[in-house]
């Protein structure tokens, strides 16, 4: 099969998957992405959710299982704040949507979460969880990257009251230097993609071909020459999207 990027709610990934992969889905809401890959590719898939409403409303299959649960840098109980927009629902009480009330949620690091459920091996980690990817990122050492093929985050650096601009950079540094492609596929770092180089799935010129296409894609929306009309036929034409 030729490996192509295949987008599903706003996240990005390469499509070698298929009935033996293991896709992990940190803030799953209510399902939409677990369930469309799911039943894509026929893979298996770890639903995660911590708020509670949401949590009650994600549908389980025989390939769709679901976890309530905060997963982070941390071990124990922790403040979960539900947000004036329910998908905007965080552990941070500075998170723009945070109301004053919370709830208690059990946390747990993604160590921890793979060793209780028996995974060694992710083909397809997905990070949509207000603010704490960051701290997720950071504590994840070598051995467990090693273990993970493909990392589709959302960051949240776009909300100023979280103040983690600089250690978003960082957290892609890092991930850049520990041999994992980076491709942000929507600025500003809304929908980026990691790609483990050691694992040897997708071929290296694709890699290479497509973290050019999106820088040039990104350099030609930005310029102040190039109007809307070309901006949406070069999308249009699948010539950088």
């Amino acid at each position: 099969m030729r490996r192509v990027l295949d987008n599903i709610r706003g996240h990005h990934f390469y499509n070698c998957l298929g009935p033996d992969s293991v896709v992990v889905d940190l803030g799953a809401y209510r399902g939409d992405f677990a369930c469309r890959i799911s039943e894509k590719y026929g893979c298996r898939v770890y639903a995660v959710e911590a708020s509670p409403d949401a949590f009650e409303q994600l549908p389980m299959s025989d390939l769709v299982s679901k976890h309530h649960y905060v997963v982070s840098n941390q071990t124990g109980r922790v403040r979960f704040y539900p947000g004036t927009n329910p998908e905007g629902s965080s552990i941070f009480s500075s998170h723009k949507h945070a109301t004053n009330q919370w709830v208690d949620v059990g946390s747990i690091t993604l160590v921890e979460f793979m060793g209780r459920q028996g995974i060694d091996h992710i083909d397809l980690l997905k990070l949509d969880i207000e603010g704490a990817e960051v701290d997720l990122l950071e504590d994840l050492d070598l051995e467990v990257l090693q273990r993970i093929d493909q990392i589709t985050v959302e960051f949240h650096d776009f909300m100023q009251e979280l103040n983690i601009v600089g250690r978003v950079r960082a957290v892609k540094k890092r991930l850049h230097k520990l041999a994992f492609f980076t491709l942000v596929c929507m600025r500003p770092n809304k929908d980026v993609l990691f790609v483990n180089r050691s694992t040897n799935k997708i071929p290296l010129l694709r890699l290479i071909w497509d973290v050019t296409r999106y820088r040039v894609y990104t350099l030609i929306s930005r310029s102040p020459w190039v109007n809307a009309q070309v901006i949406a036929l070069v999308r249009r034409w699948g010539l950088f999207l």
